[in-house]
């Protein structure tokens, strides 16, 4: 049954109302995925720091000069650092995937046990239990490691682009003037910038229909390119309202942080304490914001692309 833009969001909102324990999940993956990234980094530190120990009194034209030496990035200390950094990084993208396969797999299930049909009871959505979230995670992990793996390699794709039209600009400009310059750059700067949406939105749709059975990490692209196609009204009204949000909620969250900048800087333990608060607001409305954007793709998804049935 083909859906408004305007149901999928409202399906997508009264799944994530019936299974609001993925809130919790999506904060502790975040939560993890943090510390996770940030004790990735350590080794490296610590032995560029023990290599730059002889060089503490330099000027700083000379540490940087050090730092950049390719042999200090070989010399055994960084590279197993490096290593280590790697592995726990890639540990840190797992255990993200895990919880993400965990939430996408009750939000697939939830959608499909409500029947077809735009706004439905959010009752009818409820299948939540920790043991099916821990069965999906264990079903799907692979598979969304490997669909990150696949974004990273497309949002690189995309960064290789922008800087080559910000070197044909500079190119353009230096050879033929600043104007030229500037028409090269604004010129190529729309194009591109309509290419980045398309892949933004495409690759929400990907990750909407990939914990079903018969997905995949390439799959789910392409079946995600055929759902943006189909419905680019419906795909361009969900991010909208998915930017005013994120924005609605910058509005709401920076003042505080500005307060504790500000007006707290001469009372550290109040200033912490507000950092903490704010910290923790913007993991849950985060987590809240973005699962609701996730939940409306798979209502929009499912409803373009019916399938035999999603795994269990």
């Amino acid at each position: 049954m083909r859906l408004a833009g305007i149901d999928a969001i409202g399906r997508g909102l009264s799944n994530l109302r019936a299974n609001r324990e993925l809130v919790l999940a999506q904060c502790l993956a975040t939560v993890l995925l943090l510390g996770l990234s940030v004790l990735s980094l350590l080794p490296l530190f610590v032995a560029l720091g023990m290599s730059l120990a002889d060089f503490a009194g330099t000027a700083p034209e000379e540490a940087l000069a050090r730092l950049a030496d390719p042999g200090l990035w070989l010399s055994p200390g960084v590279l197993a650092a490096l290593g280590g950094g790697v592995v726990l990084g890639t540990v840190a993208i797992a255990v993200y995937s895990w919880f993400q396969a965990g939430i996408f797999g009750v939000l697939i299930a939830g959608d499909r046990q409500a029947g077809a049909g735009g706004r439905r009871p959010h009752e009818l959505f409820r299948n939540f239990n920790w043991g099916d979230f821990a069965q999906w995670g264990r079903l799907r992990v692979w598979r969304f490691f490997a669909w990150y793996h696949l974004f990273v390699l497309v949002g690189m794709a995309s960064m290789l682009l922008l800087a080559l039209l910000l070197l044909a600009a500079v190119g353009v400009g230096l050879s033929q003037g600043l104007i030229a310059g500037l028409a090269v750059g604004c010129g190529g700067a729309l194009p591109l910038f309509a290419l980045l949406v398309l892949v933004g939105l495409v690759g929400e749709a990907a990750k909407g229909d990939l914990a079903r059975q018969d997905s995949g990490a390439g799959a789910s692209w392409r079946r995600g390119a055929r759902v943006v196609g189909r419905r680019p009204g419906a795909a361009l009204l969900m991010l909208l309202l998915w930017i005013c949000a994120s924005m609605g909620l910058s509005v709401f969250l920076v003042p505080l942080q500005l307060a504790g900048d500000f007006g707290l800087r001469d009372q550290p333990f109040a200033h912490i304490s507000l950092e903490a608060i704010v910290f923790v607001l913007q993991v849950v409305l985060g987590a809240l914001l973005g699962l609701a954007y996730g939940a409306s793709w798979v209502a929009l998804v499912r409803a373009e692309l019916p399938d035999s049935a999603a795994a269990r």
